[in-house]
């Protein structure tokens, strides 16, 4: 193997020799750099997402609740009358632009989840659970809804909202 020496005897490597140079390992490592930051964003949204669904599917499963609450009443229940929470155009519990409930809660038409050590140990996180009750054709249609209360926007979802139509 011929070996090229420089002015200060320090050998230099042939032009048929293989290996890397110190600018190919950095460009390589450039671009695995890029690829690990890409991997750390999509971890980061995962996490988010999968808290996301996790309160997602404990609003369906408290409303989920107090619908068969409500279905297992009497037809002629006083608990059955007409009222409750405000509906919108669209027929679903009335929400604000920031998609949290709208006004206050009605009185015998809204209750309180309230779930301890859910996202943390020690800490305990609340679930606004409102309904709607409307008489159609002598059918009740019994609308529900509910979503996690917080001071946290990231938290603040649009509601989960069931409907089930009662017949005598």
């Amino acid at each position: 193997m011929n070996m090229i020496q420089s002015d200060h005897g320090k050998e230099i490597r042939d032009a048929g020799q293989k290996g890397f140079s110190l600018i190919e390992m950095m460009v390589a490592s450039i671009i695995l750099l890029i690829g690990l930051m890409s991997v750390a964003g999509l971890i980061g949204y995962s996490i988010s997402s999968n808290v996301s669904s996790k309160n997602d599917t404990i609003a369906v499963t408290a409303a989920e609740l107090e619908l068969e609450r409500l279905k297992s009443l009497d037809f002629s229940s006083a608990s059955l009358g007409d009222g409750g929470s405000t509906l919108d155009s669209n027929g679903n519990i009335a929400t604000t632009a920031s998609a949290i409930f709208s006004g206050s809660p009605v009185a015998s038409y809204s209750s309180t989840v309230s779930l301890t050590d859910s996202d943390q140990v020690g800490k305990t996180v609340n679930y606004d659970v409102r309904w709607n009750i409307t008489s159609i054709n002598g059918m009740k249609k019994i609308t529900v809804a509910a979503q996690r209360t917080s001071s946290n926007s990231r938290f603040l979802r649009k509601p989960a909202q069931l409907v089930f139509f009662r017949t005598p």
